[in-house]
């Protein structure tokens, strides 16, 4: 490639830029799109319990959320996100792993310890930042069923939530 500029005196400047690249094949743009398909059949109307302490994350979610038609409530730290569990029926939690108050290990665990099996059993995504395989050995071994690392794209979180609650 090319970086160019021309400038001229009390007329001002043009800046210039050439990027060499190879038109794309019609087999590779059917690629690219098989790629980003998202399977969201069966998702219309289930109910997704967010917990995520910075808001920007939450609107993150439920952007997407919404464009699958799937209904959510918010809670900004663990507490909240278990008293919302008990009072109401959702078919997955996202849960982000550090919170203040009380984090997504901690919910999990006290989620599975619940006295109703239909509700303990609950599939719960942990969201993290976290790489490291004995971090992310920890969440598991909390009962969380998976994890979405950040920053996710929409299709990933969209897999893994209809991984988790199509087939319930």
């Amino acid at each position: 490639g090319k970086i160019g500029v021309t400038s001229e005196l009390g007329k001002g400047s043009v800046f210039g830029f050439e990027i060499p690249y190879e038109i794309s094949t019609a087999e590779n743009n059917k690629e690219i799109l098989k790629a980003e398909v998202v399977n969201a059949e069966g998702l219309e109307g289930k109910r997704i319990l967010l917990a995520d302490d910075n808001k920007m994350n939450i609107l993150l979610a439920q952007t997407v959320l919404k464009k699958y038609k799937m209904v959510s409530d918010v809670a900004y730290d663990g507490a909240q996100a278990l008293a919302l569990f008990e009072q109401n029926h959702y078919d997955l939690i996202l849960t982000d792993i550090q919170m203040p108050e009380m984090g997504g290990v901690e919910l999990t665990r006290l989620i599975r310890a619940y006295e109703i099996q239909e509700k303990s059993s609950i599939p719960i995504l942990g969201v993290t930042a976290n790489v490291l395989q004995e971090d992310r050995d920890k969440y598991i071994d909390s009962g969380i069923n998976d994890l979405v690392l950040k920053p996710f794209s929409e299709k990933e979180l969209v897999d893994k939530i209809a991984s988790y609650i199509v087939s319930r």
